[in-house]
């Protein structure tokens, strides 16, 4: 696979991300460095770096797709309140977990879990 200058960008805009940014926020990022980049050409290197193993696509219902830098996997929450998203590293593996259980091989599973974060919860009134 080449590797083009768009798609260094791309991926190093990831890599530098304490966040787990979306498509566009990539976007604007690269097309700092490189004005004439369009966001086409981001979405398909993401779908090449994911592709490859790179980098990971997180899907969270109601939000676009984020793009995680760590490879390796692990799960993730999003807090209902300001969107953002965590990773979390379980003790026990989920899927071994599952496999041990149900006698099946599993071959893939996503987990968001939704949580409401301590920024959050610090400004959040509770009534009884």
């Amino acid at each position: 696979m080449n590797r083009t200058k768009q798609r260094q960008l791309v991926y190093e805009m990831v890599q530098n991300s304490f966040s787990h940014p979306t498509a566009d926020d990539i976007f604007q990022s690269v097309r700092a460095e490189m004005p004439n980049i369009s966001l086409g050409t981001v979405y398909r290197n993401l779908g090449v770096l994911v592709d490859m193993g790179m980098l990971r696509k997180i899907a969270v219902p109601g939000q676009p797709d984020h793009f995680d830098r760590m490879s390796e996997w692990h799960d993730h929450m999003v807090c209902e309140k300001c969107g953002r998203l965590f990773d979390v590293k379980l003790e026990h593996s989920l899927p071994e977990q599952l496999a041990e259980r149900s006698g099946m091989q599993i071959t893939g599973y996503s987990l968001v879990a939704n949580c409401i974060c301590p920024d959050c919860a610090a400004h959040t009134t509770f009534q009884m």
